[in-house]
């Protein structure tokens, strides 16, 4: 027994000393370099912008993973290979412009975790298969908040990639598409403006995508273009309308969850040939068609009892084999209060204000799919875990959730879940107590803010030195680096280096 008493505290050792090693590497670890690059290079006087070069590329390579190429506002004539993990950053979208003649992609990633924002990328006559941006065989990168357009082939292609984001870019004018995605599971592709292609989204070979918030108008061909083994993607919230030959083209694939979407006079509607579901059952209804004539007396899951609930009484039909079943009878508008969960262990928060603050009835919508919840308490130096089991009838002690709290849920139900939750929006930043060490908590924020800016008040390294949240859908952590991003509905873990209150900003 002595023994392996001995070797269990000799284990316990080699394991902290490890982790003090490790925490003593990351203590003296270079902190990333911003890398600054200006069109017009500066006489160095008062006033004048530093810069390092004059060429996006040259900032490229002298980057390594983790870095930023900060570009100032102007004009730039040429193409970028990005092969490293770094953030490129344009000063603002309107005035940072890249200008490429033809032949080549004008951001061509073929690495991970790449994050472009803030540019106009213009293709001006790019040839067969290039695009604004190609991401090419690479996870986790985001493309946010650029205007890409001018005759790129695609605007934005992925090429057998997953887990990224293409979030809130105006996307118009590209000759062949505005978003490309062949061979890509997984990826995000939420709140775009998508304008004037040929065509708008097309997924070809690509499954569990999520294509939400997006204004898909006036494009030339069609909106959204789903083609054979393209099956388990999520089309919801998105506004399509006026475009030509067809809203919706479903060829083949099936499994795909369409709903929530307001199809307006495009010259064809939809049609589909694969077997997909075109609502989210009752209550929540289907696609709002400016072209449905039905009548809405009736309500209820088989529409007969008497009694209107916005919910048109019979079917919209798309085509022999094909309707939705609980069209709207008013355009959808998106309060966005919801979060899709997968199943497992997700850590989420509410970013409205509770007033009821009872656990069951927070997340009354999901009741019956979920089994345990559970919240660390950094208060409680004993006994810091509190948990709510489903099952037990008693032992529980966590009760009540509010905004402030990040808290794992355990979802059993297969395939996508939507916790529709409630609550006031707040008109004012919220403060939450961080102690010292590590704290579980919520993001009670109408905004997605970068890490310096969703701190707000608070400094990283002086107050903070540590947040990390949880992706479900890969099951990998992830540690917030100063280019990462805050997203309403998720959990943080903080790790606080003194007491401090942190005001989150609106």
């Amino acid at each position: 027994m002595g023994r392996k008493v001995i070797a269990t505290w000799l284990c316990l050792a080699l394991v902290l000393s490890f982790i003090v090693i490790i925490i003593e590497i990351a203590q003296v670890a270079e902190a990333p370099t911003i890398w600054y690059v200006d069109d017009v290079p500066g006489s160095g006087g008062p006033g004048d912008p530093p810069e390092d070069f004059t060429s996006i590329q040259d900032g490229i390579d002298a980057a390594i993973d983790g870095d930023t190429v900060y570009v100032y506002n102007g004009t730039y004539y040429e193409i970028m290979v990005v092969n490293k993990s770094i953030n490129l950053t344009g000063e603002s979208r309107e005035s940072t412009i890249i200008e490429h003649s033809g032949g080549n992609n004008v951001f061509y990633v073929n690495v991970n975790w790449v994050n472009i924002t803030g540019f106009t990328i213009n293709g001006t006559g790019a040839t067969s298969w290039c695009a604004g941006v190609n991401l090419d065989n690479v996870q986790n990168c985001r493309i946010t908040n650029n205007n890409i357009s001018l005759d790129n082939e695609v605007g934005i292609m992925l090429y057998s990639s997953s887990y990224n984001t293409i979030k809130g870019n105006n996307i118009s004018s590209n000759l062949w598409g505005g978003i490309w995605s062949m061979m890509s599971s997984y990826n995000s592709i939420t709140e775009n403006l998508i304008s004037d292609n040929e065509n708008g989204i097309h997924l070809d070979s690509s499954s569990y995508n999520y294509i939400t918030y997006n204004n898909i108008s006036i494009n030339k061909n069609g909106g959204i273009a789903l083609w054979p083994d393209s099956s388990n993607n999520t089309v919801a919230n998105n506004d399509v309308l006026l475009n030509t030959n067809y809203g919706f083209r479903i060829d083949g694939p099936s499994y795909n969850h369409i709903y929530h979407n307001n199809i307006i006079e495009n010259v064809n509607q939809a049609y589909d040939t694969g077997d997909n579901q075109w609502d989210f059952g009752y209550p929540f209804g289907g696609n709002y068609w400016s072209n449905y004539a039905g009548n809405d007396s009736y309500k209820g899951p088989d529409q007969n009892i008497p009694g209107s609930d916005g919910i048109g009484d019979t079917p919209y039909i798309i085509d022999s084999d094909s309707q939705d079943n609980y069209p709207l009878m008013e355009p959808y508008k998106s309060f966005e209060n919801f979060t899709e969960l997968i199943q497992g262990w997700n850590l989420i928060s509410i970013p409205l204000i509770q007033d009821e603050q009872n656990l069951t009835r927070v997340l009354g919508s999901i009741d019956g799919w979920y089994d345990a919840v559970q919240w660390y308490d950094p208060t409680d130096l004993d006994n810091p875990w509190d948990h709510h089991k489903v099952s037990k009838i008693r032992g529980n002690d966590l009760f009540k959730l509010n905004e402030s709290m990040g808290f794992w849920i355990h979802i059993t139900q297969p395939g996508d879940t939507i916790f529709v939750y409630n609550g006031t929006q707040p008109i004012s930043n919220q403060t939450i107590t961080l102690y010292p060490g590590w704290n579980m908590v919520g993001y009670p924020s109408l905004t997605d803010y970068n890490r310096t800016n969703g701190l707000n008040n608070l400094t990283f390294d002086t107050h903070v030195n540590a947040i990390w949240t949880y992706n479900a859908s890969t099951q990998k952590w992830k540690e917030l680096g100063e280019s990462d991003y805050f997203e309403i509905g998720k959990g943080y873990y903080i790790h606080a280096k003194e007491e401090c209150e942190w005001e989150v900003p609106l």
